[in-house]
């Protein structure tokens, strides 16, 4: 397992293929967990998290984050400010924070209070 930890200013932090733990520290950092089953933490700043393949777990911290799930059964979990959680393929839980967060998923279990949730199921793509 990868220990990687950013610093105080603005970080664009690379995980490996497989499990790993990224801490985002402050500044807004662009963060990719890539394969393997990662635990993420963003910490203070505006953040983009892509968690990419494996069954992760992403905790957005202060400031507002955008958080993409990737492949596999993800928790995302929004922080303190307006974030961003999208969770793409697999079963995914998320869970908003305490400000106006944006959640999107594919399919509703349980929703709670505030935020607001897209529901999508794209069938087929034409490009």
């Amino acid at each position: 397992m990868a220990n990687i930890n950013g610093t105080a200013g603005r970080d664009r932090l690379i995980g490996t293929p497989f499990e790993d733990s990224i801490r985002g520290l402050s500044g807004n950092d662009s963060i990719f967990a890539l394969a393997g089953n990662d635990t993420v933490n963003t910490n203070a700043g505006d953040d983009l998290v892509f968690a990419e393949d494996g069954n992760d777990i992403v905790q957005g911290g202060k400031g507002t984050d955008a958080i993409a799930g990737g492949l596999g059964n993800d928790s995302l979990v929004g922080g303190a400010d307006n974030d961003i959680l999208v969770g793409e393929n697999g079963d995914d839980t998320l869970i908003g924070g305490k400000g106006n967060d944006n959640l999107t998923g594919d399919a509703i279990e349980r929703i709670g209070s505030g935020g607001t949730m897209y529901l999508m199921e794209v069938m087929e793509m034409i490009i």
